[in-house]
């Protein structure tokens, strides 16, 4: 009898039952049920194939992150740099930012991603006057 209570017990906690995963559905459950955090801008915690992004629920007018992430690196984005794993989410412009590694004197360049056309242009971010 106690090897068939462990046996449910272990089932429980191997497929995530006991822990709430199934009841996991934002960045404070994932944490809160102790899932790692990336520490990236925003916060970032992984339940399983799930992505949870603090201050971010779901899926913005049907571009996620993943699908933003995926037209930047599909565009001259990637072909000047390297994207870096921080970025941001404007609700305002409706567009997702993401860094770009590269050295240029006085910028800060991003690939800024419209939800609205789907397209990815940089954006230097340059502060001062520029040589070019």
């Amino acid at each position: 009898m106690k090897i068939i209570v462990l046996v449910i017990i272990s089932i429980f906690l191997v497929s995530g039952c006991v822990f709430g995963e199934d009841q996991i559905d934002s960045f404070e459950d994932c944490v809160y049920y102790g899932y790692p955090v990336m520490e990236s801008y925003p916060r970032q915690c992984r339940v399983g194939d799930e992505l949870f992004i603090e201050g971010y629920v779901g899926t913005l007018d049907g571009l996620s992150l993943e699908e933003a992430r995926h037209l930047a690196e599909k565009s001259e984005c990637s072909a000047e740099g390297e994207l870096s794993e921080v970025f941001n989410y404007n609700g305002n412009t409706k567009t997702w930012w993401f860094d770009i590694v590269l050295e240029k004197d006085g910028c800060s360049p991003a690939c800024v991603v419209s939800e609205e056309t789907r397209s990815a242009e940089i954006n230097w971010r340059c502060t001062g006057l520029q040589n070019h």
